[in-house]
């Protein structure tokens, strides 16, 4: 009986030891774990935040790429709109038209573009005199996500180009596809 009480009494000694030492570690591990989920939400933000600014970016330059074109473009040809498009980047579901407001139908257009459509005249009639682009929210053109941009190649100018295109050819910082399997949507 003396002997198993004094082996009692080590156990518990160690256990009493032992248990700072433990209480230390599981502390340890939950502020470790709690820094990196705040390190990992951080980094997160960050990279949204970039992402979107460079999303802005883009947009930004397209329009400022379509106004110069606009400014000093042919206006009157179907094929030097096509060949922007071309030029550009802009895939096969990208058109282009020249619209003014108040019109049914576009003055010129690109040869993927749709002879009227309603969010192009609605644009058009929102466009600024020589101010900031306009951008439609989505929308599904011939079964296919677009999103339209207007703008007015001169401040003084009563045509509106309107391009409306999917988003990944607008948007090149939107990668289709991720090699981690990420999934990006980018959403104003």
């Amino acid at each position: 009986v003396g002997a198993r009480s004094l082996s009692t009494y080590l156990v518990l000694l160690m256990l009493a030891a032992a248990l700072p030492i433990l209480a230390a570690g599981i502390y340890t591990v939950q502020h470790v774990a709690q820094s990196y989920r705040d390190s990992s939400l951080n980094r997160m933000l960050d990279i949204t935040s970039n992402l979107g600014q460079a999303a802005e970016a883009d947009l930004l330059s397209r329009a400022t790429m379509l106004q110069a074109f606009g400014a000093e473009g042919n206006l009157r040809n179907p094929e030097a709109l096509d060949k922007w498009l071309h030029l550009t980047g802009m895939g096969a579901h990208s058109s282009l038209a020249v619209v003014t407001p108040g019109q049914a139908e576009p003055d010129m257009a690109s040869s993927h573009a749709p002879t009227a459509l309603a969010t192009q005249q609605a644009l058009a009639a929102e466009a600024p005199q020589g101010g900031e682009p306009r951008f439609s929210q989505l929308f599904f053109q011939n079964g296919t996500p677009v999103i339209a941009m207007a703008v007015r190649p001169r401040p003084t100018s009563r045509q509106v180009l309107v391009l409306t295109s999917p988003p990944a050819d607008m948007v090149s910082t939107a990668p289709s596809q991720s090699s981690d399997g990420v999934l990006i949507a980018i959403t104003d």
